[in-house]
């Protein structure tokens, strides 16, 4: 976008015989401009972003599991999973 712009006010630039595109010129650099200004908007919005994003409060203390889930998940205890492999459909249905 800012190429064809700039394209745009040199063959406006490179034709302009007795200031007949000068409007025209004056046009493209306003709208240069105002793609500057947008730019800038945005950069500040992200800025401002980015700071509050930087400024986290810290995790909590980790909980303890619930007694439900510490009972089945002791260290040193097998837990016993099923083989790698397609089931069969039939235990899918009866589950």
């Amino acid at each position: 976008m800012i190429a064809a712009n700039r394209a745009l006010l040199m063959m406006l630039i490179a034709t302009n015989f007795f200031g007949q595109n000068t409007p025209a010129i004056m046009a493209t650099e306003a709208h240069y401009m105002e793609m500057w200004a947008q730019d800038a908007a945005a950069m500040y919005g992200y800025a401002g972003a980015s700071q509050a994003a930087a400024t986290f409060t810290p995790f909590t203390r980790r909980r303890r599991p619930l007694p439900r889930v510490r009972r089945h998940c002791r260290p040193g205890r097998s837990h016993k999973l099923p083989a790698p492999g397609p089931a069969p459909v039939r235990k899918l249905w009866h589950r």
